[in-house]
């Protein structure tokens, strides 16, 4: 689950973003060392050691009962709630 609401307060979004042709410095530069600083494992079935101190965060339900009307975010346009995902208008044009 990707928690994306983060109220009025924190407004989030998950977006995809590509390129239209291949970047020119696209393996201009051989990678001769690649050193992995961190690294978290998420495991599902696994006890969560170090969230048990954490508060428990309310989180709407991921299939609601009904469809929301469309809302409007000022800094993000309107947008639409489709089950638990919030489409916003915009995006591609052609």
């Amino acid at each position: 689950a990707l928690p994306l609401d983060g109220g009025v307060e924190n407004p989030r979004c998950l977006g995809v973003i590509s390129a239209a042709e291949r970047p020119f410095w696209l393996g201009a530069d051989p990678i001769t060392d690649a050193l992995i600083d961190s690294i978290r494992v998420v495991d599902p079935d696994k006890e969560p050691m170090f969230l048990k101190n954490r508060p428990a965060i309310n989180v709407p339900s991921l299939v609601p009962s009904e469809f929301d009307p469309p809302e409007t975010f000022p800094a993000l346009g309107r947008a639409r709630r489709i089950r638990h995902l919030v489409v916003f208008e915009g995006g591609r044009g052609e």
